[in-house]
């Protein structure tokens, strides 16, 4: 994931569909096998998603606070 993808992604949206996966697992639907490990996968591919965003986050609140540093 790139930085450009990093600031176009919808955290909240995300989050969401993260939340309904847990859910599904939560529910009696759960029992099929393929749907469940489709369903993982996806999940796994949320995380390192936001992951990298906050990371991202992570760096831009380094360099702002780097730079208030210089000011002072």
């Amino acid at each position: 994931m790139t930085k450009n993808d990093s600031e176009n992604i919808d955290f909240k949206a995300l989050q969401q569909e993260l939340e309904e996966i847990n859910d599904w697992f939560s529910g009696v639907d759960s029992a099929n096998p393929s749907l469940a490990l489709e369903k993982y996968r996806r999940s796994v591919e949320i995380v390192k998603s936001m992951k990298t965003y906050l990371v991202g986050i992570e760096n831009e609140f380094k360099v702002i606070s780097a730079e208030l540093d210089q000011e002072e």
